[in-house]
């Protein structure tokens, strides 16, 4: 048995508070699926550099690429070729962590030039 209706379901729309790494991501999805959405931001600038840069590593590169951004972003990205990490008691050391993964082929992380 099959029902229908006159009547049109309510069309959903989405607010996102925040235009964070996770907002935009949330919005470009609902996007890809053609759900309204509107972001609210307090900021005028959501361009700002607050918090710095974001590291890629390869899970979050996976997640990229399944958004259909990875190679976009890997086309601007300025890759990492070692780590160099110093702590709060003055302990630093450097590694070629980003290298390593690369070589090992665990999943791609923007390459160098």
């Amino acid at each position: 048995m099959t029902f229908s209706s006159s009547m049109e379901s309510p069309r959903l729309q989405v607010v996102i508070i925040g235009s964070s790494i996770s907002g935009l991501t949330l919005a470009h999805c609902l996007e890809l699926a053609e759900i309204d959405y509107v972001v609210l931001e307090k900021h005028n600038d959501i361009l700002q550099t607050i918090g710095g840069s974001i590291g890629l590593l390869p899970n979050g590169c996976r997640i990229l690429d399944q958004l259909g951004v990875y190679d976009e972003i890997e086309n601007v990205a300025c890759p990492v070729r070692i780590s160099h990490m110093t702590y709060p008691d003055g302990f630093t050391f450097s590694d070629g962590f980003p290298a390593d993964l690369r070589e090992r082929e665990v999943l791609p992380l923007p390459s160098p030039p």
